[in-house]
């Protein structure tokens, strides 16, 4: 039985390659595993595991996705494309428009056998849940929004760029209000991790420029996240000696950094 392993918080570089492997029949669902991407040595019983968008794969220039064989010739250039766009830009330019979603829903639904009637509740059934997650969305911007205009979250300036350093978790959906409002970021101290992130919808800055005053973390190889700990890559322990240890040293760094 071949096991695939990918990081938790999945994302949709991981679950696009896990995805890949459950297409080709090769592995069930129940073959999945999650394992953090602080792991730096194969744990027993998954040493001959395919891991995917993990750090004890292939982790190249591109997307995980972009990666893997056949990925091209199974799910089409655009969407290997735009996958990995998204893994180190953000969802600037879409190329699968909703009209596409839906055909490719009822394609599959049809391929299961569906007609009718049957094949009709089927998509009304999976549309429902997509249009649940998007209201969702919404109003968790529109929360968000009110929140930001009437409680606000600290904001540091940092040369030419802005950074949010909330005190606890950003509300859910306050991250695209304040890229849309120009920020370039927000720094986090959280129970997962400490680090620094750049809104994707930002071009600048590259974080590779604090490689340097931050020996020992990790830092995204497209430059848009610096830290010692994440969802995907939890750390307990405490970052190394003479780098940040709170939310407030990092930020001293990005200052001097960027001014």
């Amino acid at each position: 039985m071949t096991l695939i392993v990918t990081h938790p918080h999945i994302d949709l570089d991981a679950a696009s390659c896990v995805g890949l492997y459950l297409l080709s029949g090769e592995v069930e669902l129940q073959d999945v595993r999650f394992l953090s991407g602080a792991v730096t040595v194969r744990p027993p019983g998954l040493e001959d595991a395919v891991f995917v968008d993990h750090p004890l794969g292939t982790k190249g220039e591109l997307s995980a996705l972009a990666e893997l064989p056949h990925a091209v010739e199974v799910l089409g250039e655009d969407y290997v494309a735009e996958v990995d766009q998204h893994d180190g830009e953000g969802a600037g330019d879409p190329r699968f428009p909703l009209a596409r979603i839906f055909a490719a829903l009822r394609v599959a639904l049809r391929a299961r056998g569906f007609t009718g009637p049957h094949l009709d509740r089927q998509l009304l059934e999976y549309w429902t849940l997509l249009l649940e997650g998007i209201a969702s969305q919404e109003q968790n911007r529109r929360e968000a929004t009110q929140y930001l205009d009437t409680v606000g979250v600290p904001i540091v300036q940092t040369g030419p760029y802005r950074w949010a350093v909330p005190s606890g978790a950003l509300i859910s959906g306050a991250g695209n209000v304040l890229a849309e409002r120009g920020v370039t970021g927000y720094v986090y101290e959280a129970p997962y991790g400490l680090g620094v992130y750049r809104y994707q919808q930002q071009a600048e800055p590259d974080l590779n420029d604090l490689r340097d005053l931050l020996p020992g973390w990790f830092i995204h190889k497209r430059g848009f996240m610096a830290c010692w700990g994440s969802r995907k890559a939890p750390r307990a322990e405490h970052p190394p000696l003479h780098t940040p240890q709170a939310a407030w040293e990092l930020v001293e760094v990005l200052r001097r950094a960027y001014t």
